[in-house]
C-alpha cells in the first residue's frame, strides 16, 4: 500500500492573509486578486493556496515559486511519496483571532505545478474511471431504452395485426390492396349512423297500416281507388270517380244500401288526403 509523507514549512517563509466573508461566491482567481492587496509583491509572482474558515472567511498563504522549489530541494525527506507540504503552525495573531490550528492542514502547497507526479497520475486515473463508469451507465441505459422500445414496437405490430384479422373476419369483402379494414369499419359505422337518423329506421309495417286504412275506409264514399302508393312514412290513396256507365250500374246498389242518402260528387278527379303513419 502506498503511503504519503507530510512535510512542513516554517510559517515565517510564507505570506499570510485573511479575507472577510463575501456576500457572493467568488472564484479562485478573484480571491487571489483580493489577496494581492495584502502582498508586497504582485500576486502573479506568488504561488497561492487558500482554505475557507467556518465563518465564511478565506485564509490565504503564498510563497515565491523559486523559494518553494529551493526549500523542497533542500529537504532530505522530500520524495515521490511526499504529497503534502503545510506550514508548521499558525501565526500568533491568527490564533488569537479565533482560527483553529487545524486550518494549516488544509493549506497544502504541493498543488498546481508543484503537485507530485504520483498524485497527479492517481487523480487523472480516478477521473478517467469516473468518466468511464458514467459513459458505461449511459450506454447501458440507452441499450435498455432501445430494447424496451423494440419490445413495444413488436407488441404494437402484433396488436395491429390481430385487429386487422378481426376486422377482415367481421367485414368480409374483396381483398384489394387499397381496401383497408379500418376504412371499411369507418364506412360501416357511418352507414349505420345515417340509417339510424333516417325516418325509415323507425318505420312500422306498411302492410299492417294499409290494412287498418282499408278497414276504416268509409263505405258511403262513391269513389274508386285509382292508385295506392306506400312508403316508409306515408300512404297516398288517389281515388277516381266512376265512369257514367259504371256509375249507373252502381246507383241501384247504392240506393238500396242508402235509400235516404244522395250525394252529388264533382265528376273531376280528386286526391284523397294523405294518411300519415302513426308515430312509433
Amino acid at each position: 500500500m502506498r503511503t504519503s509523507h507530510v512535510l512542513t514549512i516554517p510559517c515565517e517563509m510564507v505570506y499570510w492573509g485573511r479575507l472577510p466573508a463575501e456576500p457572493r461566491r467568488l472564484n479562485a482567481q478573484a480571491l487571489c486578486f483580493r489577496f494581492e492587496r495584502l502582498l508586497p509583491v504582485p500576486v502573479e509572482s506568488v504561488h497561492c493556496v487558500s482554505t475557507t474558515l467556518p465563518g465564511g472567511e478565506t485564509l490565504f498563504i503564498g510563497i515565491e515559486p523559486e523559494r518553494l522549489q529551493a526549500y523542497c530541494a533542500a529537504q532530505t525527506g522530500m520524495g515521490p511519496g511526499t504529497w503534502t507540504l503545510v506550514p508548521d503552525q499558525l501565526p500568533d495573531h491568527y490564533t488569537a483571532g479565533g482560527i483553529t490550528p487545524d486550518a494549516v492542514t488544509r493549506l497544502n502547497l504541493l498543488q498546481g505545478s508543484f503537485e507530485p507526479a504520483p498524485r497527479r497520475k492517481l487523480r487523472r486515473l480516478t477521473a478517467a474511471v469516473m468518466h468511464c463508469g458514467f459513459a458505461l451507465a449511459v450506454i447501458l441505459a440507452v441499450i435498455g431504452i432501445e430494447r424496451r422500445a423494440d419490445a413495444l414496437r413488436t407488441h404494437t405490430a402484433a396488436v395491429q395485426s390481430a385487429e386487422r384479422i378481426l376486422l377482415v373476419e367481421a367485414f368480409p369483402g374483396p381483398a384489394l390492396p387499397s381496401a383497408h379494414p379500418e376504412l371499411r369499419l369507418t364506412a360501416e359505422l357511418r352507414t349505420c349512423e345515417q340509417a339510424a337518423k333516417s325516418p325509415a329506421a323507425t318505420a312500422t309495417d306498411v302492410a299492417a297500416v294499409l290494412q287498418q286504412v282499408w278497414q276504416s275506409w268509409p263505405t258511403a264514399l262513391r269513389l274508386q281507388a285509382d292508385t295506392v302508393s306506400a312508403s316508409a312514412d306515408r300512404i297516398v290513396v288517389a281515388p277516381q270517380r266512376p265512369s257514367p256507365m259504371r256509375r249507373s250500374s252502381l246507383a241501384p246498389v247504392q240506393r238500396s244500401r242508402h235509400p235516404r242518402q244522395a250525394t252529388v260528387l264533382n265528376p273531376c278527379r280528386r286526391r284523397a288526403a294523405i294518411v300519415e303513419r302513426p308515430s312509433s
